[in-house]
């Protein structure tokens, strides 16, 4: 029966699809299937490439930093009225102009620090007073709600400054700050250091200390009214708001909020996952077996009493034999890791809490340890909280001790997992029976499928997907199957393939890609010892694969554990590389289930195990046990594989190979399951899909479908294709063809030969077909039309020269400066610090961070005296262009549109930047290449508007040689020249054309499936973006 199926490719920053049909019953010998269509949808990845930081960080923080100002600015006018009120100062002498400068002082010589030294000594005047309690306010100390990225550099340096006047006979910081050594060359923090952080509660004492001693020597305005109503408003701070709105909630009880990683029944429920998820396998009978209930107590007990439990320890605690291995532990002789001196399990934060706790009174922990639900309760009021009074609050209420609530104020908590307490208490009962995760959730009475209406397109997503790079590659999935479904109707079924990126946190990410650099390197190495064991001949992928399995084999054969030489492995007849599990009754063609034998031995092995073989032949089976035990580089897990005695379970073998049950596929299919109707179609019982890498992997390369990833984009949708027709029915055909292939080996290897693969194709003309296929598309890409960003960037330069002199200057760290610079330094009265900086890069042959680890002094006309600390050099910059920031220059944000304008057939183009979508005004100023902005070509009536122009808008030039149609990748504002990326090539860019010497400048419209139309006439927009309504 012929199938409609849609193939998904889902990656960072792509969507690869093909719509499918084909018969996958395979009854007869005359195949025949059709590629509807397929094609590629690329996007932006939703983080910053290098970092994976996400893309909303800088506005998050800038944010953030806005917030703060406009809080200190409150406080200082609030401060200010005070004083007026109060008559400290007279109303008049306040700065209204500048709210941090909330008094005049113009005949003052003292400084701030000088004037809180003395306050403690004498009677301040009024307006001495006013400077104090200013200068106080703005400089009021650290106070964390809780902890934060910096408060460890910051806590420290706080401990030093409080140890070192409680070591002294300093009466207050500012006396300290004034008269000690340490703070002479500055006593503020500068170049991202801390060390002069201080506590907001000695501030504090500081104030209360100059107003007793004010009110002693008679300051009229330093009554207990003013200081109460000063300290309400100078170290106010806004409590911070619960986090619980942002908390997800539970993949199976509605409503119910997700539970803390570090609570006591989460760190529980990862506990019974490892455990339960971990084998033993005995490397003499070959027996491979999990956890019994028994050992699950026991080793409960072990976790509740060890904070650390190690491999090591759970074989003393269960007696295990010395043959017994964990499949979890990497037992070769060249392997990094500890072996069993690695952490098996850990309830980290419920010892640290014991730990804390037990501090106080080992009663308190008795009677605090047996209670899981306020064990649960604690870790979640810290978890959704901000601030400690808020958290002290929830704690009382729950009736706990005051010394118990300041040793829990210490702890901060933020992740969360994807099930709540209500759900955990269900399922973790069923753990303690050995029952891994989804087989306890079954039991448990969860299911992922879930009942209700069913609409014709996917709606959105109901609720936030919080990692970004899933919430956006869902968000194109959508787009692709809802115009797949608009333009070609319903289909029967779809098969998902998700990129390992979206399958993985960023730190799993980081860690997968030190590993593929590490594994990038070993290949390396393997092919230049091939290379020149070969006598400098490029060795083929097969030989690389015999050598690196013949090498992990100590050079022997695995089943007969006869000697291999590397001669032998350039015999393609004389050895064969074999499925340690028949890959007809697993599916996996992964390393860790391929061996090295001799083809004699692979033979007669057919498609048994190695143990079904070892008896069928009345071989005896300490030989395989002593030759597996022997080699020492060769992984646990094939290993296991390799002793395995049966195979109970040929069907969950091969559901786990060739179906992907990560948690970001199993989202995606499950929403598309509970929320798309489908065809009907009763013999399709599953109707999505997830399909894992190894499969389409394995089918890919023995249906002849080579893919260059750097070439073009095309493979996405070679890839779609081949998830499309990777059936159920086509791997129940594949095993098939593979046990015929185990049990006649010579007959297979014939038939192999004449037609290329062992595997067969979906139907004949496959191949032709997505060839032809790939050949029609037209690569869609997503345009970039949402305005965001900052209007400006943050470097403000000094514009004092640049009407007369044309340049700028800007402040640069002395890390961060070259030789090249020097010449920039505006010389004049700077000449001596020219040559001080020349002298010591020269000395550091041009290393700025050797060269300036050691302070530079300024010079001095005197040579015994050293001059103040140079951090930091004023570097000229000519034909800057931005705009004005606090009387300076700041480079302008992205430039986010392009307008296009024609006259006397050439085209001008207008930059718009984030800027001006801020002021809501239209520039008219079109780019003159090489010119200042001020001498750009203005816009009048006489020039016509053509098209706005996004990034990834669909373009077509022409030039007086050639055409290109592609996607606008931007403009140079300098030059005015355009940048188009090619339609199919990711690296592939053409830059540097001029826009006045086109002959035609088309701008297009391209939909999600990668169809086009011109886009004829269009309408100039204000500088505001309009919301749209989503589409479903």
């Amino acid at each position: 029966m012929k199938k409609r199926i849609l193939g998904l490719d889902i990656g960072i920053a792509s969507v690869g699809w093909a719509l499918v049909e084909f018969d996958d019953e395979f009854q007869d010998n005359k195949k025949k299937g059709t590629i509807i269509k397929s094609g590629v949808r690329i996007f932006t990845r939703a983080e910053t490439p290098k970092e994976r930081e996400s893309l909303a960080k800088p506005r998050r923080e800038a944010r953030s930093q806005r917030r703060r100002i406009r809080r200190r600015v409150e406080r200082l006018n609030s401060i200010r009225e005070l004083f007026v009120k109060n008559g400290v100062v007279e109303e008049w002498s306040v700065s209204k102009k500048n709210p941090n400068n909330i008094y005049i002082t113009l005949n003052q010589i003292k400084t701030p620090w000088q004037l809180r030294m003395e306050s403690l000594d004498r009677k301040l005047t009024n307006e001495q007073f006013a400077v104090v309690l200013t200068h106080l306010a703005k400089h009021r100390g650290y106070k964390s709600l809780r902890k934060d990225d910096k408060a460890g550099k910051v806590l420290e340096a706080i401990s030093q400054n409080k140890k070192r006047l409680n070591d002294s006979d300093y009466r207050t910081l500012g006396e300290m700050f004034c008269k000690n050594e340490s703070y002479k060359e500055h006593k503020r923090n500068k170049g991202g250091e801390y060390i002069n952080s201080v506590a907001r509660e000695l501030i504090e004492e500081e104030v209360e200390k100059i107003f007793v001693k004010q009110r002693e020597k008679g300051n009229n305005f330093a009554d207990v009214n003013t200081e109460r109503e000063y300290l309400k408003i100078a170290f106010s701070q806004k409590p911070a708001g619960s986090i619980s709105k942002m908390v997800g909630f539970c993949t199976f009880e509605n409503g119910e909020k997700r539970a803390p990683r570090d609570s006591y029944s989460a760190e529980l429920f990862k506990v019974l996952c490892t455990i339960n998820n971990t084998t033993f396998t005995d490397m003499k009978t070959g027996e491979i077996r999990s956890f019994s209930k028994e050992e699950i107590g026991k080793t409960l007990e072990t976790v509740k009493n060890v904070k650390d439990v190690k491999y090591a320890k759970i074989r003393k605690d269960l007696g295990l034999e010395d043959s017994v291995k964990f499949s979890g532990v990497d037992y070769r002789e060249n392997a990094k890791s500890k072996g069993e001196g690695e952490i098996f399990v850990s309830m980290k934060t419920y010892h640290e809490i014991k730990s804390k706790i037990e501090k106080l009174s080992k009663e308190k922990w008795d009677n605090l340890k047996g209670n899981t639900e306020l064990l649960d309760s604690i870790v979640n009021i810290i978890a959704n909280l901000k601030d400690d009074e808020s958290i002290k609050k929830e704690f009382q209420k729950l009736k706990i001790d005051e010394d118990i609530i300041d040793v829990l104020l210490n702890f901060e908590f933020k992740k969360f997992i994807n099930l709540s307490f209500k759900a955990l208490r269900k399922i973790i009962p069923f753990q303690f029976q050995g029952q891994k995760y989804i087989t306890a959730s079954t039991s448990a009475g969860y299911s992922l499928k879930q009942e209700g209406i069913k609409n014709k397109l996917v709606p959105p997503a109901k609720e936030n997907i919080n990692v970004a790079v899933v919430a956006r590659a869902f968000a194109q999935t959508r787009k692709v199957i809802n115009a797949v479904i608009r333009k070609y109707g319903q289909f029967d079924q779809i098969n998902i393939e998700l990129a390992t990126e979206l399958k993985n946190s960023k730190f799993d990410r980081s860690k997968i890609e030190e590993g593929q650099k590490k594994f990038q390197s070993q290949k390396d190495k393997i092919f230049k010892e091939v290379q020149e064991l070969r006598g400098g001949m490029t060795p083929s992928s097969s030989l690389l694969l015999k050598y690196r399995l013949w090498r992990e084999q100590d050079e022997r054969c695995v089943y007969s554990g006869r000697k291999i030489s590397f001669e032998d492995l350039l015999d393609t007849g004389f050895l064969d590389i074999d499925h340690i599990i028949p890959y007809s009754k697993s599916m996996d063609d992964s390393f860790n289930n391929k061996v090295l034998c001799l083809a004699e031995e692979n033979r007669n092995k057919k498609n048994d195990i190695p143990f079904n073989y070892y008896q069928r032949i009345d071989r005896d089976w300490n030989l395989l046990i002593s030759i597996i035990t022997s080699m020492k580089n060769m992984k646990i897990a094939k290993k296991s594989r390799l002793l395995k005695q049966e195979l109970s379970d040929i069907e969950g073998f091969i559901e786990r190979n060739i179906n992907d049950t990560r948690y970001a596929t199993r989202y995606i299919k499950d929403f598309l399951e509970n929320n798309l109707e489908f065809k009907e179609n009763e013999f399709i019982k599953v109707k999505v899909q997830a399909r894992s890498g190894g499969l389409t992997s394995v089918l890919s390369y023995n249906w002849g479908m080579s893919k260059d990833r750097e070439e073009s984009y095309f493979h996405h949708a070679k890839d779609a294709i081949i998830v499309a027709c990777s059936t159920q029915g086509m791997v129940q055909y594949i095993s098939k063809i593979s046990q015929q292939y185990e049990n006649d080996k010579d007959k297979m290897k014939k038939i192999k030969d004449k037609t290329e693969n062992c595997i067969p194709k979906p139907w004949d003309s496959f191949r032709a077909d997505v060839e032809e296929s790939i050949e029609g598309i037209f690569v869609s890409f997503a345009p970039r039309h949402k305005v965001t960003g900052s209007a400006h960037k943050e470097t403000i330069y000094s514009k004092k020269h640049l009407e007369k002199e044309r340049y700028v200057t800007v402040k640069k760290s002395l890390d961060k400066i070259k030789l090249s610079d020097l010449e920039n330094i505006p010389c004049n009265e700077n000449c001596g610090i020219i040559r001080v900086l020349k002298e010591r890069l020269e000395k550091f042959k041009n290393d700025s961070l050797k060269a300036f680890a050691d302070p530079v002094h300024m010079p001095t006309k005197c040579p015994n005296k050293k001059g103040p600390v140079i951090r930091s050099v004023k570097i000229k910059e000519s034909n800057k262009t931005g705009i004005e920031v606090r009387k300076g220059l700041a480079e302008r944000g992205e430039m986010v549109r392009v307008d296009v304008f024609i006259k006397d057939k050439k085209y001008y183009l207008v930059p718009i930047y984030v800027s001006d979508f801020k002021n809501k005004d239209l520039p008219n100023k079109a780019i003159a290449a090489l010119k200042l902005e001020n001498e750009w070509i203005m816009i009048d009536k006489t020039y016509s508007f053509k098209f706005s122009l996004f990034k990834d808008d669909l373009i077509k030039i022409k030039k007086k040689k050639e055409e290109i149609f592609g996607y606008f990748g931007g403009v140079h504002r300098s030059t005015g020249t355009i940048k188009i990326k090619s339609r199919h090539k990711p690296k592939e860019i053409d830059e540097g054309i001029g826009s006045r010497c086109l002959l035609d400048f088309r701008k297009f419209q391209v939909d999600v499936l990668g169809n086009y139309t011109e886009v004829k006439h269009e309408k100039r927009m204000p500088a505001y973006i309009t919301r749209k309504d989503k589409k479903h």
